[in-house]
């Protein structure tokens, strides 16, 4: 019986995501959201592809990139991490030169 439920409420979850995205299909939030709850259910490629998605839309989200550092540590891929810091830091280099202008 519980995990009948726990299979509803995920579908039900998926399903709210997915009609979030759809009325606001630029939104960077709801595509990290989406993300974390592929990482819940052990589908990691699917969760960086949204995280990847979140951070093209605002590459200076923090949650996005703290989302999928964590990931490429939990899935052993810290090869990738590397590349994923430097444009962070590219990323707020350019935003720390807007401001001091």
């Amino acid at each position: 019986m519980y995990s009948i439920l726990k299979v509803k409420l995920t579908l039900q979850a998926l399903e709210l995501l997915m009609h979030a995205l759809q009325i606001s299909p630029s939104n960077h939030e709801v595509f990290t959201q989406l993300g974390q709850f592929y990482e819940r259910n052990n589908l990691p490629t699917k969760a960086i592809e949204c995280y990847i998605t979140a951070l093209k839309l605002v590459p200076e989200y923090t949650t996005a990139w703290e989302c999928i550092v964590a990931l490429y540590i939990k899935t052993g891929n810290t090869k990738l991490i590397e590349p994923l810091v430097a444009q962070l830091l590219n990323t707020y280099a350019n935003c720390w030169q807007l401001l001091t202008y």
